[in-house]
């Protein structure tokens, strides 16, 4: 496989958000108005929200990523096509 794999976040053991605003891998506690982590403040309301850093560590248990390439595809093989072909009778 030939191609990058892009972060995009992910979460610790207690379900603390990455963003990537924030730099290192410590958990902090931010002032929020829109972005991840966030959801249904009205306009100009602001939180403060425990977040994790943007660097991976030992901590982290989820990771969210893009991959930016291409997978090969593979040909079906003789023995798949019969035992498809088996089903189907």
């Amino acid at each position: 496989m030939s191609g990058k794999l892009k972060l995009t976040g992910g979460s610790d053991k207690s379900g603390v958000p990455m963003r990537n605003d924030i730099h290192g891998a410590a958990r902090k506690q931010v002032l929020l108005s829109k972005g991840v982590g966030l959801q249904n403040a009205e306009i100009g309301q602001r939180k403060r929200k425990l977040m994790r850093g943007d660097t991976v560590s030992e901590e982290i248990y989820q990771v969210n990523c893009k991959f930016d390439g291409e997978l090969p595809v593979e040909a079906p093989t003789e023995d798949s096509v019969e035992k498809t072909e088996d089903k189907k009778e």
